[in-house]
């Protein structure tokens, strides 16, 4: 099965809401490097960039049309 990242981000906000309410509840000032597993068109992985500027950050996702498009400063 392919994804389409467009159709795919053309409901973001209600897939991202339960991400939000999950990073709430993470209790780390500074890691080191952060996975987001199955992070499809990297639009979480760009959020956790922006609350750990100095993580390292890797997204990893098996659809190849996700991981197509880049954000920001994840390695995908």
């Amino acid at each position: 099965m392919t994804w389409d990242p467009i159709q795919y981000l053309k409901f973001d906000v209600p897939r991202l809401r339960p991400a939000l309410e999950l990073l709430s509840r993470i209790d780390l000032d500074d890691p080191k490097s952060i996975v987001d597993l199955g992070c499809g068109p990297c639009n979480v992985t760009a959020i956790l960039g922006d609350r750990w500027p100095n993580a390292d950050l890797e997204g990893i996702d098996n659809s190849p049309e996700m991981l197509g498009r880049e954000i920001g400063r994840a390695h995908v």
